[in-house]
């Protein structure tokens, strides 16, 4: 692309700014001082264009033939374009800061551009040793190695370069912790005053520099404040009483004690660093705003400020006052600053980044890269690059020295490990109690951080405001506000997991976690259920728990949380009261039939009564707690119970048990069982469920009583439930085949409904095991009879929603089988019957689970009839799935298995999208999967198959671009796809999506090279996954793609005829453009 300023948009590969707002073209985004805004590539490429003009008259047909070359189209898109430029710009066509247009003849963007023909060359060499100041931030030594920040710099310059050195002048710069306001100051912004007109070589600036950082009493702030400024003769000070000083700006500059040594000043820059520490004490506020004020009113002062974010209400008001105040907040490191500052300084002191032929990656573009995943604060990363600087051998900064220092990881935790240390005692105990808010246990029963509103910890025993910002300022905390709150959480998991301080307090603690999730569970089971009595704490003892932690003032305690403690209470003491009387009555009673017993001298029979009635009691206590247990996850808790059970028929030796003992002792050790699979502790099960059928052989053949084959019947489908876990199946096949034999013989002798549906259960096992075989068509025999036992069912019982789910699924698991066998329409078929069935059940029930199932369901059959080509149902589907999805996320947004499937969703919609060549719909639909996964990170709300999901999205959007004729995009998405594919699977990736990525890698390469490495590498893993017996025709479609770009595709090719014949209709004359 030629043009009059012989540059080329395609080459705009860094950030610039127009005016004040910051354009970051490599991720389509325009930052405008508060919050980033996404737009269209072709938007971005326009707007590139008009920026390498800016001041110039660009014609329509200029722009078309840049923007749009090789395609033919109207005006229509330029005008869409420059309005939707106008819209994010906050822009005017009547009276416009940014675009003006000249009627009839094109567009000028007059608002001032910098930055847009900057490159990162210097042409200087760094002798000075290592160009790294690790935890230190940068100082003017080092301002020749201070990159990232280039932008934001020259901002200042050409805010400085317009100053009238006889006014004071204020520049703000606020950010958040660790972002790097001290090293912007004294290595980027204080080296460049010389030079500026104002201060030539007949004037002379002197730089005051002030760090409030450890200033905590007026004394203190006398010493590094005031006297500084009294030494230079700038202010002066009179006692206004004990708890504070008036100040006044001297009145004569010749005052400055000599400073001077003839020459005459025109300006002093004084310099406030750490300015947020003051406003911790209430008796050093008001000094720092009255000199403030005082300087500002005064005429030959240059202010420069550095405030944390979080205290900029204490001066907003003065900013918006004075009219020479600058407000400048450093925004976070784009991908392009974050390169410059890991890439520049090694570059200029000459050394280099080793390159691992394994990996095929050099270890600056994996610091980058891990950088981007896990944002840590500047400082860490300052620090990592100065160890691996000092550990560099030969000039190469190594992976070895990478590894040896565990990376950022080994940094974050050395320099919380520092800070923590420089605690007081009372500072490390208040941190300890405060792990109890910043730490939970998750679904899934793993400790990860909370991330928690500031002003709850106020209220807390835990709460130490020296504590938390020395937490945040170190990095280990990152806090963000919104809506004026201030929320705060680790910023990285290994804290938790690598960082022995935290680790050790979890192993000593934990406990405490646990009795906090309950309470969060009963609370919300509670409020769920509208307060009603039966979910409330079901004992004293459990109580009692529950109410240490909401007495002990460490736990963020809600409303709520009280009331139900409350609630509990009152219900526990009536049943109390109520228990006292009866166990009174209960005592009087047994102490007449006692009397009674011994008159009679019945005692022995009385004694076998009661001991009858304990092991009912037994076993109404074990199976009324799984009842109870096993839906919340919680069966762990009758491993106690069982095993006491178990004790108690010890006394009798378990050999000799017969009848119902032996019942009971065979119940207990299926719970035990139960419990140890539940806990993956496969071995001990199965010694537990194998003398369960030893025992329970022996007395079948004694007495085949309909308990006794129940029970032998489970033990048969756990040891294959185990087996099948532990992927043993022809062992599965064994257990799962005698299970159904034995169900068979119950419905033979008992008749009973819940027979057949075991022996239903049975076939859907075996079922499983020959799909897993690759059997099909005898998986599909299992199914259907299974499927015919429930129907029948039905028939009889049509209000049955339990076995109207087990039809669903039945016919859910058939679908996936015809689908297997490439005959899709039996398929689709299939799934619209398991559809129907969850639809009733919805209908009936209002039942979120079902609700769920119907949005599964409707993605299946999207994906379905896009494999059968006819696009335009998938979509109807899509459409369906997403608006189940939204209603039930609206009322459960932290719902990980809906958020899941709605990204999948819009993946697939995506997908949809591509292939009928509407990228732009394409795009919105990704942009749509793209911020509900950062929405999800950001809530830490992780999700399941989250690194497919990106890897799938960035593939995605490289082939929309690709399309598009964007190729440098579409080749930068791909490169992130690979990055993140190695991230998140290591060496074992799915193949589908490997072979997803290298086509899609191979087709964006400029030129195309149909014989490259890629393509054979993707042939040959293909080549040894799919076989003509057991067909995979998403690998098989793949594998013939990889043919056709090689130049090797025949027509007799027995995959092609066997893709053909299948109903996989979707690409069928592989188009090998959409992979």
């Amino acid at each position: 692309m030629n043009n009059n300023s012989g540059a080329n948009t395609s080459f705009i590969n860094h950030p610039f700014y127009v005016d004040d707002m910051f354009i970051d073209p490599l991720k389509n985004q325009i930052f405008d001082g508060k919050r980033w805004l996404d737009i269209q590539p072709k938007v971005m490429e326009v707007l590139c264009y008009l920026s390498l003009r800016a001041n110039e008259l660009v014609t329509a047909d200029e722009l078309i033939t840049i923007c749009w070359s090789n395609t033919l189209v109207s005006d229509g898109p330029i005008h869409k374009c420059i309005a939707q430029l106008r819209k994010v710009l906050r822009d005017s066509s009547k009276e416009p800061r940014f675009i003006k247009t000249i009627v009839k003849k094109g567009y000028v963007l007059i608002a001032s551009v910098r930055g847009v023909h900057e490159t990162s060359a210097t042409g200087k060499r760094w002798l000075k040793g290592n160009p790294y100041p690790g935890n230190a931030p940068y100082s003017q030594t080092h301002c020749d190695v201070f990159f990232g920040r280039e932008q934001l710099i020259a901002t200042v310059e050409e805010w400085l370069a317009e100053l009238d050195a006889s006014n004071t002048s204020w520049l703000a710069i606020e950010s958040k912790p660790g972002a790097g306001k001290t090293s912007l100051i004294h290595a980027g912004i204080l080296p460049r005053l010389s030079a500026l007109p104002q201060f030539n070589a007949t004037s002379w600036v002197e730089t005051i520099l002030i760090d409030l950082n450890n200033v905590d009493s007026i004394a203190a702030f006398k010493e590094h404040c005031l006297d500084p400024l009294i030494e230079k003769g700038i202010v002066k000070t009179a006692k206004r009483d004990q708890f504070g000083l008036d100040i006044v700006i001297c009145d004569k500059v010749s005052s400055l004690q000599g400073l001077l040594q003839g020459k005459q000043s025109q300006y002093v820059a004084i310099v406030v660093d750490h300015l947020d520490k003051v406003f911790k004490n209430k008796t050093l506020e008001p000094l720092i705003v009255s000199l403030i004020n005082c300087l500002l009113s005064s005429q030959r002062y240059l202010l420069i400020t550095a405030l944390d974010e979080r205290r900029h209400h204490y001066l907003c008001h003065l900013i918006e006052q004075y009219d020479t105040a600058q407000l400048l907040r450093l925004p976070e490191l784009s991908t392009s600053e974050l390169t410059d500052i890991i890439q520049q300084p090694v570059t200029l002191a000459g050394f280099d980044f080793e390159f691992n032929h394994i990996s095929r990656e050099r270890l600056d573009h994996k610091i980058i890269r891990e950088f981007q995943l896990n944002p840590l604060p500047v400082s860490c990363l300052q620090l990592l690059m100065h160890r691996l600087f000092n550990m560099s051998h030969q000039q190469f900064i190594e992976y070895s020295a990478y590894e040896k220092i565990n990376g950022f990881k080994g940094c974050l935790i050395d320099t919380v490990e520092d800070a923590f240390s420089s605690l007081n005692e009372a500072d490390q105990n208040k941190f300890y109690r405060l792990l109890y808010s910043l730490l939970k246990i998750n679904a899934e029963g793993q400790i990860e951080t909370q991330v928690v509103n500031l002003s709850c910890l106020k209220t807390l025993n835990c709460y130490s405001e020296n504590t938390i910002e020395l937490c945040i300022n170190s990095g280990m905390l990152k806090s963000t506000i919104e809506n004026n709150d201030t929320f705060i959480y680790f910023v990285h998991d290994c804290l938790i997991t690598d960082w022995p301080v935290i680790s050790q307090w979890i192993n000593e603690h934990i406990k405490y976690l646990y009795i906090y999730q309950d309470l969060r569970i009963f609370t919300g089971r509670w409020l769920y259920h509208n307060k009603h009595p039966q979910y409330l704490v079901p004992s004293l003892k459990k109580l009692k728990k529950l109410n240490e932690i909401i007495e002990s003032g460490d736990f963020i305690i809600s409303h709520e949380d009280k009331s139900l403690a409350v609630a509990s209470k009152k219900k526990l003491k009536k049943l109390s009261h109520r228990k006292s009387l009866l166990m009174a009555t209960l005592t009087v009673a047994f102490m007449t039939v006692t009397g009674l017993a011994i008159q009679l001298n019945k005692k022995n029979n009385e004694l076998l009564a009661i001991r009858g009635s304990a092991e009912n009691l037994i076993s109404f206590i074990l199976y009324d707690l799984k009842e109870k247990l096993e839906p919340l996850g919680k069966l762990e808790l009758l491993d106690l119970v069982a095993q006491k059970t178990l004790d108690y028929f010890k006394l009798d030796g378990a050999s000799s048990l017969t009848d119902d003992n032996l019942l009971r002792w065979v119940s207990a050790l299926h719970l035990l069982g139960q419990v140890d699979i539940s806990k993956h502790h496969y071995k001990q099960a199965k010694q537990y469920f194998t003398r369960t059928i030893s025992a329970l052989e022996t007395e079948l053949d004694r007495n085949q009583s309909e308990k006794a084959l129940e029970l032998y019947m489970l033990a048969n489908y756990w040891l294959g439930y185990i087996h099948y876990l532990e992927a043993e199946y022809m062992k599965a096949k064994t257990f799962w085949l005698r299970y159904k034999e034995i169900a068979d013989t119950l419905f033979r002798h008992y008749s009973a409904n819940q027979w057949q549906l075991e022996i239903s259960n049975s076939l859907n096992n075996l079922g499983a095991l020959a799909e897993i075989e690759n059997e099909l068509v005898q998986a599909s025999s299992y199914f259907e009879q299974s499927y015919e036992i429930k129907r029948k069912l039905l028939v009889s019982q049509p209000n049955n929603l339990s076995l109207r789910q087990d039809l669903a699924d039945t016919r859910s698991w058939q679908s996936n089988l015809e689908a297997k066998a490439g005959h899709l329409k039996k398929a689709i078929t299939l799934s619209q019957e398991a559809l129907k069935e969850v639809t009733v059940i919805a209908e009936i029930s209002a039942d979120k689970t079902a609700q769920h199932q119907i949005s599964e369901l409707n993605h299946s059959l999207a994906l379905l009839w896009l494999d059968n080509g006819e696009l335009h149902k998938a979509l109807e589907h899509v459409q369906a799935t997403q608006t189940t999805l939204t209603e039930l996320i609206s009322h459960d947004p932290q719902n990980k298995d809906y958020i899941t499937l709605l990204v999948w969703s819009y993946l697939l919609q995506s997908r949809t999208f591509i292939i009928l060549g509407n990228y732009d719909k394409a795009l919105i639909a990704m942009d749509s999967a793209q911020a509900l996964l950062h929405e999800t990170n950001r809530n830490k709300t992780a999700i399941t198959e989250i690194g497919e999901a990106l890897t799938l999205l960035n593939i995605y959007r490289g082939q929309a671009f690709y399309q598009l004729r964007q190729h440098l995009t579409a080749q930068r998405f791909i490169t992130l796809a690979e990055s993140t594919l190695k991230e998140h699977f290591d060496n074992s990736p799915p193949l589908t999506l490997l072979a997803n990525l290298y086509l899609t890698k191979a087709i964006t390469q400029q030129p195309h090279d149909k014989s490259s490495e890629t393509l054979e590498f993707i042939k040959s893993k293909l080549a040894s996954e799919i076989k003509i017996r057991q067909p995979n025709y998403k690998l098989i479609y793949f594998y013939l793609v990889t043919l056709k770009m090689l130049g090797e595709l025949s027509v007799e090719d027995e995959f092609l005829k066997l893709y053909e014949n299948s109903d996989f209709k979707n690409n069928r004359y592989l188009d090998v453009r959409l992979p």
